[in-house]
């Protein structure tokens, strides 16, 4: 086992024992693990081609087993070669990587910090080094592809000062489960072929659903592949029935005195038909075509429309949403997955956040504020809000008049309007001028 090795693995499980993590003060791991390797990384066998019920079995008897590598791949591969999965995949990442997120001082979270000072200079310490993170937008994002097998792995490069230079992610085909330590992920790499312990502060390993027991046993892995190899079983036979019964049959008879020659040349003008469209016979030849009398789509389409909305069911919890085929009534059905939706999009939001304030700020902290107590701040992604301005000036308004404290920042955050910097030139406030037109109308009636 090499030098760095060793040393992740002891500070792995010094990290394991400490009941609280931002204590651990101890010296950063220091180096890449998964650096490239030709042995590993040069070729990837595709584990998709050929796929059949034996197949699947045996790779999610694999699975089970603790060798992830082909049930994550597997994964990879149909959300590559399958076009309504990969949308409705990335529909459900993106929704959650599209938001902008923002670090909260624990001190804004929780009623009963100790030490709020040392709470917001914490804060303020990841936001400038997450700023400075150029890879942490795509580490998020590989974190995200947990929807799909419920597992994501990256590295974590510690630099000199015990400061984060990095966020590596790890491909699937390196992972494996520990046969000695349950639910430890291993991580292949070319100094250790049976795998180096991913645990913190050097690895994070997101898994969403059921974080303390083996990751496919909460994840879409096996529901999804059955649908999607009666899915790709369906397409096959659908080919073939379009390239039988698609094509309109041609047939040409000859005299019973035809020579072989004739025969022959008759044959290759009927092969260059089914391409040209046109051919050239002598009047002893009789030329036929018949178009197939078989209409709609048989029952193929019926299965892969059924399959595509099984797949978005288990990924959306919901299909009207992109699917509404035969539907009635969906718009108001749509709606009400909408709200489903969102509570899909805020479970995601939560897991993350999790994920990242326990496996990546809590390091950060233990080896900025060593041997401290230091109150975690929390990572939360920013939702747009439809803000109704009008309604929110006009609420000001009344809650001033019922003797209500705003605070400035606030007011000008919820109206969308920037607060002014010193020195510089801003409107005058004006009358309300609807009070205004109302008290002259109210004059000029009076006069008359």
């Amino acid at each position: 086992m090499s030098r760095l090795a060793k040393s992740v693995r002891a500070m792995s499980r010094a990290w394991g024992a400490t009941k609280d993590a931002w204590r651990f003060g101890t010296r950063a791991p220091q180096g890449r693990v998964t650096l490239p390797s030709q042995r590993l990384d040069a070729y990837v066998q595709t584990i998709s081609g050929g796929l059949n019920l034996v197949k699947l079995r045996n790779l999610l008897a694999q699975a089970d087993s603790g060798d992830l590598s082909g049930g994550l791949r597997l994964m990879e591969e149909m959300t590559q070669k399958d076009l309504h999965l990969a949308g409705v995949v990335d529909t459900r990442q993106e929704t959650l990587t599209g938001l902008d997120y923002e670090i909260v001082s624990a001190a804004d979270v929780q009623d009963r910090v100790a030490d709020r000072e040392l709470a917001n200079d914490a804060a303020e310490f990841v936001r400038e080094r997450f700023a400075g993170l150029e890879s942490l937008d795509e580490a998020l994002e590989h974190l995200a592809t947990a929807v799909c097998a419920n597992l994501a792995v990256c590295e974590l490069v510690w630099g000199g000062g015990q400061v984060l230079e990095d966020v590596i992610e790890v491909d699937s085909w390196r992972l494996r489960m520990s046969d000695r330590e349950p639910g430890v992920v291993l991580v292949e790499t070319e100094e250790e072929p049976n795998g180096v312990a991913a645990l913190p502060p050097k690895w994070v390993v997101h898994v969403p659903r059921a974080p303390r027991m083996h990751p496919f046993r909460r994840s879409a892995l096996r529901a999804q592949a059955f649908v999607y190899l009666i899915k790709q079983l369906a397409v096959i036979d659908w080919a073939t029935f379009c390239e039988i019964f698609g094509m309109p049959v041609r047939w040409a008879t000859y005299q019973s005195h035809a020579t072989a020659e004739e025969k022959s040349e008759l044959m290759e003008m009927m092969a260059n038909l089914g391409s040209k469209a046109y051919g050239v016979f002598s009047d002893a030849v009789r030329l036929e075509m018949a178009e197939t009398s078989q209409r709609g789509s048989a029952p193929f389409e019926s299965l892969i429309n059924w399959c595509d909305r099984k797949q978005t069911i288990l990924f959306m919890r919901g299909n009207l949403g992109t699917d509404t085929t035969g539907g009635t009534g969906t718009h108001a059905a749509a709606s009400v997955q909408d709200e489903v939706r969102e509570d899909v999009l805020a479970s995601d939001i939560r897991r993350e956040g999790r994920t990242v304030r326990r496996q990546i700020i809590a390091p950060m902290c233990a080896f900025a504020y060593p041997h401290r107590d230091v109150p975690l701040p929390y990572f939360r992604r920013v939702k747009p809000e439809m803000v109704d301005r009008l309604q929110e000036a006009d609420l000001f308004g009344k809650a001033q008049m019922a003797g209500m404290q705003i605070p400035r920042a606030y007011a000008y955050q919820r109206l969308g309007i920037p607060e002014p910097q010193t020195g510089e030139a801003t409107l005058e406030p004006s009358l309300d001028l609807m009070g205004q037109g109302l008290t002259e109308g109210m004059e000029v009636e009076s006069a008359t």
